[in-house]
């Protein structure tokens, strides 16, 4: 009886220890082949440089800076009697509109959440172009220089519209869910950081159709933080600088604009 017990024992732990690795096997799948691990996107600039234009798209279509209705220029138009809201009820512009928001009020929430969502991804661009063996030095300055620009672009407005805000520079999940609020003069030293290094990165000249940021971009943006933080002779230089390259920036007369 001891021996069938015992082997009886052995068959059952043998079965049980097959099935445990198999149901491992199982799960252990492979991705897709429509999908790219972190390390193979930065090892192409073509992968690598495909992952800005999509943060570009989800600010664009799905941020604070929406050009749409749901972007802020909108509601905060509505919210400081600049527009007059004609919407129906149910719309998201009228508790801007009639000075209602409640903290549950989704837009607002949906203003945090999608920039944070996006600086995550501009942190991910960084850090993946830290690691990279095959880009070129000027491939990683151009990507580098953008994904710092969109970092403190999105800093910028939410420190504006929120006050003070965590700045994050990582995508570690354990140290980004115990970050915390800093003060608003921490904000803009890290943001003029992010800026100034920008500056040194991106490219003097402009891409072909004026969609990708430059080093005027980054100038410009960096005069505006100036001028927000109250350091008026540093934006004034910073916008000196741009406005004093005629050949490719010129003011547009006035008196033909409004014809």
């Amino acid at each position: 009886m001891k021996t069938i017990y015992r082997t009886t024992k052995f068959i059952l732990y043998l079965y049980i220890t097959t099935s445990v690795a198999s149901c491992d096997s199982f799960v252990e799948v492979d991705l897709p082949k429509s999908q790219l691990t972190s390390v193979a996107v930065f090892e192409d600039y073509a992968t690598a440089g495909a992952a800005l234009p999509d943060i570009y798209s989800k600010i664009m279509d799905f941020s604070m800076l929406s050009g749409s209705g749901y972007g802020i220029s909108n509601q905060l138009g509505n919210y400081t009697d600049e527009l007059t809201s004609n919407e129906n009820p149910g719309n998201t512009s009228i508790p801007f509109f009639h000075n209602a928001l409640l903290p549950s009020n989704t837009v607002v929430a949906g203003y945090w959440n999608s920039a944070y969502n996006q600086i995550y991804a501009a942190n991910a661009i960084i850090e993946g172009l830290e690691t990279s063996t095959t880009l070129s030095s000027e491939q990683k300055n151009q990507l580098k220089g953008e994904a710092l620009f969109i970092r403190s672009l999105l800093h910028l407005y939410l420190l504006n519209v929120f006050g003070d805000i965590p700045y994050i520079t990582q995508t570690d999940y354990k140290e980004n869910r115990v970050v915390t609020r800093m003060p608003s003069s921490r904000i803009y030293e890290s943001i003029v950081l992010d800026l100034q290094q920008s500056v040194i990165l991106l490219p003097a000249s402009d891409n072909l159709e004026r969609t990708r940021p430059n080093q005027s971009a980054a100038k410009t943006l960096l005069a505006r933080t100036y001028l927000y933080n109250n350091s008026y002779p540093e934006a004034a230089n910073m916008a000196s600088a741009v406005l004093n390259e005629q050949d490719s920036y010129l003011l547009e007369d006035i008196t033909a604009v409004f014809l």
